[in-house]
Order: C-alpha cells, then sequence, then structure tokens
C-alpha cells in the first residue's frame, strides 16, 4: 500500500505534485487520458432534500458571512462585491495566515488577471500555499452546517480537498468577471470537481471552451475537464444570487488525518 507522508514533502513542492510524481500517477495518466472522450457529465442527485439544502446553505452564508475573492492588491476592486462565497475545506499551516471561512478563494499573492491558469510565479515554496490543493483538509463551519454536513457525509467518499461555496451576486448590470472569468484548473487526475447548483437564474450561464454555453439547473451535479477553460458569468440583469457548491476531491489517494499521510485507494 502506498503512503505518503506529510512530513516528507519538501516545502517547494505542493502536495499533489510530490505525490504524483513519486507515484509516477502523471506519466500513467498521460498514458490513459486519450482514453477519456467525454469532456463533461451531469447527472440528478437523488434522494436529498434541496429545500432543506438550500435554507441552511443561505443561512450560513447570513450567519457567516460572504468574503470576496482574495487577491494581491486588496479592496477595490469592484467584482470583489460580487464574486466570492465561503469555504468547506481550510489549511491550518497556510503560508499566508488567511481566514479559513475564504482561504480557497484566491490568494494575496496573485493579481486578478493572474488566476487564470494555476499561476506559480509568486508562491516560489508551494507546500502549504494557495495552490497546495491536497493541504485543504480541515473542515470548515460551513462544512458542519447544518443540512450541509449531513449532506457531505452521506455523499463524500473520498477525500474533500480545496473546495469552496461560489457565489456571483446578483443585481449587477454585468457580471462577466473578464479578469477572473476564463480559468483552468487543475488536472482532473488530481483534482475532481463537482459542480452543484443550490440558487441560479436562467441567466447565469456557464461555458467551456469552443463549446456552446449553457445553464447548470437546481437538482443535478455536474463535472467536466477543468483541463480545458471555462467560466460562469452572468447574461443580462439578474436579481437572485448564483450560489453553487465547487467541491474538489482527491480521486486516486485518501488522506489518513490520524497517521499524516495520503494513502492509494482502490481508484
Amino acid at each position: 500500500m502506498t503512503k505518503i507522508h506529510i512530513d516528507e514533502i519538501p516545502p517547494e513542492e505542493s502536495t499533489d505534485g510530490y505525490i504524483m510524481r513519486v507515484t509516477n500517477s502523471r506519466e500513467k495518466w498521460q498514458r490513459i487520458k486519450d482514453e477519456v472522450s467525454v469532456n463533461k457529465i451531469e447527472f440528478l442527485i437523488k434522494d436529498y432534500q434541496h429545500s432543506l439544502l438550500e435554507k441552511d446553505t443561505i443561512a450560513a452564508l447570513d450567519e457567516l458571512k460572504f468574503r470576496g475573492w482574495v487577491r494581491k492588491d486588496g479592496g477595490g476592486l469592484e467584482s470583489t462585491s460580487k464574486y466570492g462565497g465561503l469555504s468547506f475545506v481550510y489549511n491550518p499551516n497556510h503560508i499566508d495566515n488567511v481566514d479559513p471561512e475564504n482561504s480557497t478563494l484566491g490568494t494575496p499573492r496573485n493579481e486578478m488577471s493572474e488566476f487564470y491558469d494555476y499561476n506559480t510565479k509568486n508562491t516560489p515554496l508551494l507546500k502549504n500555499s494557495y495552490l497546495d490543493t491536497y493541504a485543504f483538509t480541515e473542515k470548515t463551519e460551513l462544512s458542519n452546517y447544518g443540512y450541509i454536513k449531513n449532506f457531505l457525509q452521506d455523499r463524500c467518499q473520498r477525500t474533500l480537498i480545496r473546495s469552496r461555496l461560489g457565489v456571483i451576486k446578483g443585481g449587477f448590470p454585468d457580471a462577466r468577471f473578464d479578469k477572473l472569468a476564463w480559468h483552468r484548473d487543475e488536472a482532473i487526475y488530481i483534482n475532481l470537481r463537482l459542480n452543484i447548483p443550490i440558487t441560479t437564474e436562467p441567466g447565469y450561464i456557464f461555458q467551456m471552451n469552443k463549446e456552446d454555453p449553457y445553464h447548470l439547473d437546481v437538482g443535478k451535479a455536474y463535472t467536466w475537464n477543468t483541463s480545458i477553460p471555462h467560466r460562469a458569468f452572468q447574461k443580462g440583469i439578474t436579481t437572485e444570487d448564483r450560489i453553487h457548491f465547487v467541491l474538489g476531491f482527491s480521486p486516486w489517494f485518501d488522506f489518513d488525518k490520524e497517521n499524516r499521510c495520503w494513502v492509494k485507494n482502490d481508484f
């Protein structure tokens, strides 16, 4: 059984980068990735109470308070007030000592234009940084809030990593966020993202590069190849906030908190 202990990871490497390097997982992915011909999948979520999930999500946002996107230039950028949310997980050893509730919402090391492609140039020591995806494993208050806790516990069998409650505020005439909208995330063999709409309107649109935009519906979950540029944006004026769970999972390695190590799973 392969085990990767946290303490053996050097400060200049991210946890996922180290794991992929020493296990040759990246090379294995390169050999099979061309077999993955489907770039997005959607499916119905069964046996859950959406009205209760929506109610407790809105209550959590009200109680824990909406946070804007963290970036290098601090305050003053209009999009901060209309794009943000809360974190599901945090890293108690984060090198920037950020608020746990918004630790997955950007980094003070990058300007708004530097979030497009998992930019590492401002973070020479990756371990315990915003870019250290597998370092975010401690549950926040949001993850333990009301029905949200039950919903996650009942369905999440893999380790939850850098994940957030993503919010686009309604009421703005244009919320396309050109400096933030188009972006790429980690490859799916590192971080398998699941997007679950909680509240939305038809005016909120998702789009992958070179594909037609479409609306993400309540009652469904969506996953896609996050290596392809993609964005969420507002088409016209909306009144309701777009609130989505943006959950990230480690697909091939599970975290053993007691022994502070990552363990290869059955997949």
